[in-house]
Order: C-alpha cells, then sequence, then structure tokens
C-alpha cells in the first residue's frame, strides 16, 4: 500500500487516499467499485463552457467533492522518527511528507 495526499488548491480540501501497489509494475492504482484500475492522477483540459473533459486518471479520486476542481496530488513519503511525537499536525497535515513517530501511518487522515 501507498498514501496518496490529495490538495485542492481552491477550496483547502484535502484527503488522503491508500493505493494497493501493484507486483512488478512499479506504478499504483485503486480499483475502483466497477473492477477498473484507476491510477492515482487525473488529467484534465477545460473545454467549452468551462465545464471539465477529464482524460483518464484517478477522476474520483483527483476531482475535488466541495468545489470539482483538479486536486493536486502527491505520494506520501514518510520517515519513523521516534523522537517526535505524532499529533494533529500530522493527522490534519495536507502535505506530502511525515517525519514524525508513526511513520507516515496516521498522516493526513484528518484532512
Amino acid at each position: 500500500m501507498t498514501a496518496v495526499i490529495y490538495n485542492c488548491k481552491g477550496c483547502k480540501h484535502g484527503k488522503r487516499v491508500e493505493y494497493p501497489v501493484e507486483q512488478g509494475k512499479g506504478y499504483f492504482y485503486r480499483v475502483d467499485s466497477n473492477g477498473q484500475m484507476q491510477p492515482a492522477g487525473v488529467w484534465i483540459d477545460a473545454c467549452g463552457g468551462g465545464r471539465p473533459t477529464v482524460y483518464g486518471g484517478d477522476v474520483e479520486m483527483g476531482i475535488c467533492s466541495t468545489c470539482q476542481k483538479m486536486m493536486t496530488f502527491g505520494q506520501l513519503k514518510a520517515s519513523y522518527r521516534p523522537d517526535v511525537k505524532c499529533s494533529g499536525i500530522c493527522t490534519g497535515a495536507r502535505g506530502h511528507t511525515c517525519d514524525c513517530s508513526c511513520g507516515g501511518a496516521n498522516h493526513g487522515k484528518a484532512a
């Protein structure tokens, strides 16, 4: 499993999504309710009327549920630091780096 942190620059909404890593393929994905593999990421091209046209990636996770804009994303990079206590700063984090005693296990879960 790998965690991806999604952030909306418009409304500041954030979320953490867990993706399994496919053996031997070198990338991570989520299986949606239709059984389709959805890689972490989304590409959007704005078209007529200001409505986005989506060209692949994890659309369900990559579009902000609050304001419907594309969210930025990045894979969580965690370091285990037993001397730094895990706190609300970590659980509410929206960044992609964790340096505390949870080693990334709690990072962004409350975002």
